[in-house]
């Protein structure tokens, strides 16, 4: 048989010891008994105070990280800051927004080129179409499609890769992969810990010969004839979706492509 006691609150609060803390200038109290300590302790108290943990950059290293956060990673200095919660803006309140950052822009461009269909042969009204279906399916708002400009999306299925992909034996779209990889690759120093990556390949394709094609969408704003600004910008995240797509599909990746909508190319 199981008795219970219920304690009140006063019951509880009378058997409390409560401990009054004592307040110490540490500063003061040192520079008091300073002259009485030999230099050797002075040195051994300065040695305690200024003591830094070796492996402090392991402390700080993510278990996970998203393969756009690897730049900032390897930027970053070697200190715990506070980080802020953020939520996402409502649809119904973007849909009363006039107007759309440029980022947001080449993110409704990227959404539509990953709906077109290889089957379909393009013109301006078939992308206008495409766009308006997207509506429909409430993947994007009225608002968002008046704000999406259809040429750079057209331009793209007059390339040589949407030509490759109406022929291609296997096409995948947006797939998600983990990878680990050294942490000391990313950091540039001697750590024994490792890092998962995810990441979405926007696209690749089998062609018609086989051959493994990987493709990455990119709508940054470029100066003209600035190819080499995107590669130097992009190529370390496209080794890492090369690394992936190899280990997952046992094939080496014949070419790696940048397309550039604003480039159109």
């Amino acid at each position: 048989v199981l008795h219970w006691k219920v304690y009140s609150k006063k019951e509880v609060l009378a058997d409390s010891v409560m401990e009054e803390k004592e307040e110490i200038d540490i500063k003061k109290e040192l520079e008091e008994k300073s002259n009485t300590l030999q230099p050797e302790q002075i040195e051994n108290i300065r040695n305690i105070l200024q003591w830094k943990y070796p492996n402090i950059l392991a402390t700080t290293i993510p278990t996970k990280a998203s393969v756009t956060q690897l730049k900032q990673l390897s930027q970053k200095s070697v200190t715990i800051q506070k980080s802020e919660i953020t939520f996402a803006k409502p649809k119904f309140l973007k849909a009363q927004e006039e107007k759309l950052t440029n980022a947001q822009k080449g993110t409704l461009i990227h959404l539509c080129m990953q709906h077109l269909q290889e089957n379909i042969q393009y013109d301006l009204e078939k992308i206008r179409e495409l766009i308006q279906d997207l509506v429909q399916k409430e993947i994007i708002t009225a608002n968002e499609a008046e704000n999406i400009n259809p040429y750079p999306i057209l331009q793209f299925t007059k390339s040589s890769i949407w030509k490759q992909l109406q022929q291609a034996r296997k096409i995948e779209k947006e797939k998600a992969f983990y990878i680990q990889i050294p942490a000391k690759e990313i950091y540039g120093q001697e750590v024994a810990e490792w890092i998962l990556v995810q990441g979405i390949i926007d696209l690749y394709y089998q062609d018609e010969n086989g051959k493994l094609v990987l493709v990455d969408y990119k709508t940054d704003y470029v100066e003209k004839d600035g190819e080499q600004e995107l590669i130097s910008k992009y190529g370390k995240q496209l080794q890492l979706y090369q690394y992936a797509l190899e280990e997952a599909m046992n094939q080496k990746v014949e070419k790696t492509y940048i397309y550039s909508t604003y480039l159109g190319k």
